[in-house]
């Protein structure tokens, strides 16, 4: 029996986006993100010894959203018009997909042969 899992596939599509201070920004968020069917994952950060000893008095929770990287650029629009968010995921470049990245190179490679055949001629 062989396995239908290849070494070329690829899986980790997750990527940390933003971190949200405050339970009414993360609800304004997480309804704008409903809306526009975004899919994400919420992860409550915990605060270190050294916050809870020196940090401020303030009890206000901190979240890290997670979202698919396709919908990098499109979350990011929605969330610069929520307050209390700091985006720290980036635009996934053109060729972060490794299919993007194959297509690509096979492009390449027929270039050359077409270069080298009018080389010939």
């Amino acid at each position: 029996m062989t396995s239908i899992l290849r070494e070329d596939q690829y899986f980790d599509n997750e990527t940390d986006f933003c971190v949200v201070t405050g339970a009414a920004a993360m609800n304004q968020l997480e309804q704008l993100f409903l809306r526009n069917r975004i899919s994400y994952f919420i992860k409550v950060q915990e605060r270190s010894i050294f916050q809870k000893i020196f940090g401020r008095r303030s009890r206000e929770e901190v979240f890290v959203v997670r979202i698919n990287n396709r919908d990098v650029a499109a979350a990011a629009e929605l969330a610069a018009e929520v307050p209390n968010v700091r985006i720290i995921g980036k635009v996934p470049e053109q060729d972060w997909s490794p299919k993007e990245k194959l297509r690509r190179l096979r492009e390449e490679g027929r270039q050359r042969e077409e270069d080298y055949i009018d080389d010939e001629e």
